[in-house]
């Protein structure tokens, strides 16, 4: 099976969460003879490959043009134009990059198969920031494409996004993200709760700062918390201050961001990773804090519902009072149940969200979207 894939960034730019994973993805497919041709933005990838050339890699061939600006990518466009004359399948990674919506026509009019991914670009929160520029996106693709394409979701809730911005008749195919398992760090646990993610509103940190005030536990503990993410915005300093001003300055410490092995050894030794975002699609930093055995305070804004299910973790409402009850119960809890919840957490990961264990259903994805005729019912798909 052939497939063009068109998106904004790829590895080893690392711009977000969907980078990662979908690089992982693209090894794996790879494995199972899927036949992958890439095409990406240069940018981001700050020298370390050359650009406007193709390279053939263990994940398929791929190319990253540059552009002079990162919005108007009409070099990357036309490559991708060439591409598509060559492929009947089409995966694209962005709703609102030009790249996506340039391909998309052209695959529609072509008579091609397209399954987009959506990647939280739904999410009313993700709409709202900047919405006079992506209101022109989501009309023409609600006026020209909408009915030729399958929008790619990772969970319920983003199925539901899509309805509400595309109309009940939009085609989707649910299908979770996974994570290529890393190296579990033999490392002692320490006394620190982690945040690791993008310093924004959205990430309910501001709400997480002020419910550690409020947990006495906390305040009388050893514990801290470390903050992961580039804490150089606005934002950022409204969070120092706000730490400062709840008499937590030395309760609280920000890292900035961190990558790789030390990343994931900040995970192997924390006592637990909160995301208490107040929504995301899926929440790539579950799946790393669980790759190395860390339990999870996870939000009802993601969908982690199977932390409280599986024993390996806690779903909490994203508001003060029931963090910090979360944090109360997890600093009370006796040696012997905190030893079963790093042992589920990692049982979790193995079992539901490793890639090579469930990549058939990438696969069988792939199928039945791109060997089916070009107007078919709406597609589900769940691991």
């Amino acid at each position: 099976m052939k497939v063009l894939w068109v998106t904004g960034s790829f590895f080893p730019t690392n711009s977000g969460g969907m980078d990662t994973i979908m690089h992982w993805i693209a090894l794996s497919l790879a494995k199972q003879n899927v036949s992958l041709t890439l095409l990406t933005s240069a940018e981001g990838t700050n020298g370390k490959v050359a650009s406007n050339n193709w390279h053939n890699t263990d994940f398929g061939k791929i190319k990253y043009v540059s552009t002079h600006i990162h919005y108007l990518p009409l070099r990357l466009i036309a490559t991708a134009f060439k591409a598509l004359l060559n492929h009947d399948n089409v995966h694209l990674c962005n709703i609102f990059y030009p790249s996506s919506i340039a391909v998309a026509t052209l695959a529609v009019l072509l008579n091609k198969k397209v399954i987009w991914s959506v990647h939280g670009e739904l999410d009313p929160w993700a709409i709202r920031y900047r919405s006079y520029k992506k209101k022109p996106f989501l009309w023409f693709i609600n006026t020209f494409l909408k009915k030729h394409v399958v929008f790619h979701t990772t969970c319920k809730e983003e199925e539901t996004y899509v309805s509400n911005v595309f109309g009940k008749t939009a085609k989707t195919i649910l299908l979770t993200n996974y994570i290529l398992l890393p190296k579990k760090e033999q490392v002692p646990t320490q006394k620190y709760l982690l945040f690791v993610g993008r310093i924004h509103l959205k990430k309910g940190l501001d709400k997480l700062i002020k419910a550690l005030a409020k947990s006495t536990l906390f305040r009388d503990s050893n514990y801290v918390l470390k903050v992961v993410g580039d804490y150089d915005n606005d934002h950022g300093r409204e969070l120092i201050k706000l730490s400062d001003q709840l008499s937590l300055n030395k309760k609280i410490q920000f890292l900035g961001k961190k990558e790789g092995t030390e990343k994931f050894q900040l995970f192997a030794s924390a006592y637990f990773t909160i995301m208490p975002s107040i929504t995301e699609n899926f929440g790539m930093v579950v799946v790393e804090s669980l790759s190395q055995g860390t339990p999870v305070i996870a939000s009802t804004g993601t969908p982690w519902r199977i932390l409280e299910e599986e024993n390996a973790g806690f779903w909490v409402t994203p508001q003060i009072k029931e963090l910090t009850i979360s944090i109360d119960t997890i600093l009370a809890l006796n040696k012997a149940d905190y030893s079963l919840y790093r042992k589920n957490a990692y049982a979790l990961v193995c079992d539901k969200f490793d890639m090579e264990k469930n990549i058939q259903d990438w696969v069988q994805a792939y199928q039945s979207v791109f060997h089916q005729p070009t107007h078919f019912k709406k597609v589900r798909h769940e691991s």
